[in-house]
């Protein structure tokens, strides 16, 4: 991204017309049949309010506006630096499949690969409410290209309490791996949810399984969905824009905790533990005569616990979690529950036989040890060459806890993030995991 103008640029993977890099100003996107663009890349998408990654203030039109956008519904893509994964487009689909509009699906979807980066979505319309409108509740695909008199964006703002850096760790107290039980959101259960979060009798005799395996129980307003592995997700409504002044802190966990409860999403085996409010911003402008931008606005607060387990916490972005979004009226919208029963403990390792526990701990304990691990790691996986004597990447955050994504343990890990340059305008995230009792 070229942050004086907005042109972006994207690597090509080859040389094409002498160049090997594509830029926005080049592209034409919009004028037959693609109406959404859908950005897994780095700096794609940039908004105004987050300054210390846009000194100039670079808004959506800054890059996406004619003559490159000669049609375009809805654009998708990152204000940060993202992260290198494949999950994206499969995670959209989950999230759409669970009843989530455009806006809510992409920005879940990164979520559900890491935490600190920023997502972002942005449309247009003949006017500000059309725009926002348009933002906050399409789910369906259409043909029409839109009017760009009004552009409206949206993303995750800053969250409080941000994951500790590695200086803050502590070391684990219990070398022990989670057993963890059978997979709790079974059909009964789900019935019972269902029939508690207001779904009808019949509704709830509907209950049926998509293609991708999902369990769901649909009406005409929500949805309950159990994806392939087990985790839980609701859409029971969609924010009111109407009111725009965010809900008090205290009271978005007030009412998180009071459905936690009466869901019974925490119980024997699972404790849970508060992490972090992410709120989603909303803000609006013209670039007609002189230029307007709207003070941006939160249009919903997600809450978010994390499982927690002998002292130590779950790693995941998107495993044993409980997640209850609200909007500022107080409304819950969503709910997302990822926890797994502890059934019990064992200090047998399950992933990683014979290792004795005086190993794990001296691992933990000696930081270049621990570094060549992780450079390891990266190397096998294609982010550092063989030849690479250092570990030549920038640690973002390093945090040790138990990872809740496997299917029938869940080990100690040491998890890390790191940024790495690859080339003068282009960098790319990695999340790293070495195992310290598995």
């Amino acid at each position: 991204m070229d942050f004086s103008n907005g042109n972006y640029f994207v690597p090509m993977g080859g040389t094409w017309d002498n160049r090997n890099e594509a830029a926005s100003t080049r592209m034409r996107v919009g004028n037959e049949t693609a109406k959404y663009l859908f950005w897994s890349t780095c700096q794609s998408l940039k908004v105004p309010d987050v300054v210390p990654d846009n000194p100039n203030h670079l808004a959506p039109w800054s890059t996406w506006d004619s003559p490159t956008n000669q049609g375009l519904r809805m654009i998708f893509g990152f204000h940060t630096n993202s992260y290198d994964h494949a999950d994206y487009g499969k995670n959209f689909g989950k999230n759409y499949n669970a009843g989530q509009t455009f806006r809510n699906a992409w920005i879940n979807a990164s979520w559900a690969i890491a935490h600190n980066q920023i997502a972002t979505v942005a449309t247009s319309g003949s006017n500000q409410q059309e725009a926002l409108q348009r933002l906050n509740t399409e789910r369906l695909f259409q043909w029409s290209s839109v009017a760009r008199n009004w552009w409206a964006w949206s993303w995750t703002g800053g969250f409080t309490q941000p994951f500790p850096m590695m200086a803050e760790l502590q070391k684990p107290t219990q070398l022990e791996v989670l057993l963890l039980g059978a997979r709790q959101f079974d059909e009964k259960r789900v019935a019972a949810l269902a029939s508690e979060l207001g779904f009808s009798r019949k509704e709830v005799e509907n209950m049926g399984f998509l293609k991708d395996g999902s369990l769901a129980v649909l009406n005409g307003k929500g949805r309950l969905l159990v994806d392939e592995e087990g985790r839980f997700q609701a859409t029971l409504a969609t924010a009111n824009l109407g009111n725009t002044r965010a809900i008090a802190k205290d009271r978005a966990i007030t009412i998180a905790q009071k459905w936690i409860k009466d869901l019974n999403f925490e119980r024997e085996g699972i404790t849970l533990k508060f992490d972090s409010l992410r709120p989603t911003m909303m803000q609006a402008g013209t670039r007609e005569g002189s230029g307007r931008l709207e003070e941006p606005f939160v249009s919903d607060t997600t809450v978010v616990f994390r499982q927690t387990a002998n002292g130590l916490d779950s790693v995941n972005a998107n495993h044993g979690l409980v997640m209850v979004t609200v909007d500022n009226d107080g409304t819950v919208t969503h709910l997302h529950n990822s926890t797994r029963v502890v059934e019990g403990t064992s200090s047998v390792p399950r992933l990683m036989p014979g290792i004795p526990k005086n190993a794990a701990s001296a691992l933990w304990s000696d930081e270049a040890l621990l570094n060549q691990q992780f450079q390891q790691k990266l190397t096998s996986e294609g982010v550092l060459r063989e030849t690479s004597k250092t570990l030549d990447a920038t640690l973002l955050e390093s945090k040790t806890g138990y990872d809740f994504s496997g299917a029938q343990s869940a080990g100690i890990v040491v998890q890390r993030d790191y940024e790495r340059a690859s080339g003068t305008l282009t960098a790319k995230r990695y999340k790293v995991r070495v195992p310290l009792f598995a």
